[in-house]
């Protein structure tokens, strides 16, 4: 599986707005994207400007693909000025050792 983390720090004010975008973007890429098996959407209890995602899909392609969607087109062109900051990391499912 490849995981993708991305932590939004929404600027003052837009938190409820941004938080809205991220949610319906974690319906529409679990209905319309069969290869997205996760989407988190996490809210800091001590930060309520921080907003984190956990995303999971089946492979690097699939995460390719999402980025590719009109849904991933529309979330970008309606919060860019609602984030004052973002960071993605991408990871890979490890095997759990015993």
């Amino acid at each position: 599986m490849f995981i993708v983390t991305v932590r939004f720090t929404a600027r003052p004010g837009c938190e409820q707005l941004l938080l809205e975008a991220v949610r319906a973007q974690s319906v529409n890429s679990l209905t319309k994207e069969p290869e997205c098996r996760r989407f988190d959407v996490c809210v800091s209890a001590d930060r309520p400007r921080d907003v984190f995602l956990y995303e999971v899909y089946t492979s690097p392609a699939a995460f390719d693909a999402h980025v590719q969607t009109a849904h991933f087109e529309h979330f970008g062109a309606i919060t860019r000025e609602w984030i004052e900051q973002k960071a993605v990391d991408t990871w890979t499912l490890g095997e759990p050792r015993g």
